[in-house]
């Protein structure tokens, strides 16, 4: 064999000519084209599927709010939690499918709201055993975003507004049925409420009247939103929270008063007089409630002050979010303090208890978002024109609402409450975009 001479490989071992073994690289590539492939031929179907779908969950998810469980045949159910996160997925999967009425926008709040669930994740992950409270708020804010875009597109705001109306509807029906003797509004009958604790009942009904009082009095006022604007204070007496009373009252109050120059001055005066009346009303109704709650009101001072000294101890990221993993850190305090048991899951304060749970990164996150929502209610009150301004009066009311009863609980963190909400921020948010679009309209008409 010369120098200019190769070994030959024996003609058995070579390859045929052209063909090469497949490599690992070549078969992902075969795997991702097929992927492509089924997804090119999946989408028009979800196109079409996804959105009534997504809309049929979504009214379900009323009804399963109020019942806590949605019975099937053959004994089994689902819960409101994996409801609202399957209606969250079928948003997503719209989304990506090219779905129009699916199509993800942008949520104003979810960059706090995302804060705030880093916060909680970072809290537990650090000092806390219990997580199931951290995937109920990250439930939560997906289904504020799926909500928001839900509203985002056609029939718009409206659908939101009636998903509330219905479900404050169905709560009271429920209510009634199973307890007719709430009509006698006796105090002692607030404890059989079946749907949700009497104060979690009263805080929705609290932030949902300002909304459905603001749409009843605006030009175009429909049947349903009045009915929904007179079932809430109904609601209301049944629960017999103070705090709710209270800020529901001062909420109407403030609204009316927000409206003197844009109403009749007759209307206005039958109105405010009312409400005054109605204001009257309540604080002796609060004054004569709070005289047989006394203990309990000395009793949340204490607790403020253990569950500040948890901050103290634990001041980076708290003793961990959620009502299980303060449970866990709440009573030996108070018993070191105080000298007595007290088992408590929330500190009845939303402050104190973003502060004792998830530290100062909670509440530079919850800080965030107070100030979005600050944004959003006066965006609310600069967009409506003066022909719809009761609309944007009641969702910066709503607002101000939501946020004064923090100080008295922690409605926040309730389960049922927290999907509630983020239903109401998504309706507002849109509801505010629907109003500045109508009024640059209106402005660019205008002749010069």
């Amino acid at each position: 064999m010369t120098a200019l001479q190769h070994p030959t490989v024996p003609s058995g071992d070579r390859p045929p000519h052209g063909l090469r073994p497949p490599t690992h690289s070549s078969r992902l590539d075969d795997w991702a084209g097929r992927a492509r492939a089924a997804r090119r031929w999946l989408e028009p179907y979800l196109r079409a599927v996804l959105p009534p779908l997504m809309l049929a969950l979504l009214w379900l998810e009323t009804a399963t709010i109020v019942l806590d469980r949605f019975p099937l045949p053959w004994g089994h159910s689902f819960g409101f939690r994996s409801l609202a996160r399957n209606v969250a997925i079928a948003v997503v999967l719209g989304h990506l499918a090219g779905a129009p009425a699916l199509q993800l926008v942008r949520a104003t709040l979810a960059a706090p709201l995302l804060a705030y669930l880093g916060a909680a994740f970072l809290s537990v992950a650090v000092n806390g055993e219990f997580w199931g409270e951290v995937r109920l708020l990250g439930v939560s804010v997906a289904f504020y975003v799926a909500t928001r875009t839900i509203a985002a597109h056609r029939p718009g705001s409206v659908q939101l507004l009636h998903w509330l109306g219905i479900l404050v509807t169905l709560q009271l029906l429920r209510e009634f049925l199973n307890q007719p003797q709430l009509l006698l509004l006796r105090e002692d009958l607030r404890n059989t409420l079946v749907s949700d604790h009497p104060n979690s009942v009263g805080y929705t009904l609290a932030v949902l009247l300002p909304l459905f009082l603001g749409v009843a009095l605006g030009p175009s006022g429909k049947s349903l939103p009045k009915l929904y604007a007179l079932l809430a204070p109904l609601g209301l007496l049944i629960t017999f929270s103070r705090s709710a009373w209270a800020t529901a009252v001062l909420g109407v109050l403030v609204m009316l008063v927000a409206l003197r120059r844009r109403m009749r001055t007759a209307r206005q005066t039958a109105l405010l007089f009312g409400t005054v009346a109605l204001a009257t009303v309540v604080v002796l109704s609060v004054i004569s409630l709070s005289s047989d709650r006394t203990h309990a009101d000395l009793q949340r001072l204490r607790i403020l002050n253990a569950s500040l000294s948890l901050f103290h101890d634990h001041w980076l990221v708290g003793v961990g979010f959620g009502g299980p993993n303060f449970k866990d850190a709440f009573p030996a305090r108070y018993l070191e303090m105080y000298g007595e048991g007290l088992f408590l899951f929330h500190s009845h304060n939303a402050v104190v208890e973003v502060l004792a749970c998830t530290g100062l990164v909670g509440a530079a996150a919850a800080a965030w978002l107070v100030w979005r929502l600050g944004r959003l209610a006066r965006r609310a009150l600069h967009a409506a024109p003066a022909a719809s301004s009761s609309e944007g009066i009641g969702m910066a009311v709503s607002i101000a609402v939501f946020l004064v009863m923090g100080l008295f609980d922690v409605p926040a963190t309730h389960p049922k409450l927290m999907l509630v909400f983020a239903a109401t921020l998504a309706f507002i948010e849109t509801r505010t975009e629907e109003l500045e679009r109508a009024h640059e309209t209106d402005v660019a008409q205008r002749p010069a």
